[in-house]
């Protein structure tokens, strides 16, 4: 992959953390087991940002470079 990018590149995208995804967030965590105050819930969220960002990038990156068919999305 060329670049890489985190915490800013996911800022562009349009998404932004609600209460209710926060809420939720906790109570997923909760049920696992696992650290569950609202500031885990954030750090989780912005964690799964990053994250989603970087696959799709590499995604696009390999459709160009012709390695991967291009990813057809559905629409409703």
């Amino acid at each position: 992959m060329n670049m890489l990018q985190f915490g800013h590149m996911t800022n562009n995208l349009g998404y932004q953390i609600t209460e209710h995804d926060i809420e939720i967030t906790i109570q997923c965590l909760k049920a696992d087991n696992k650290p569950c105050s609202r500031e885990d819930a954030i750090e989780y969220l912005e964690n799964s940002k990053t994250i989603a960002d970087i696959v799709a990038q590499k995604i696009v990156e390999d459709e160009q470079n012709g390695i991967i068919d291009p990813v057809n999305l559905k629409n409703n």
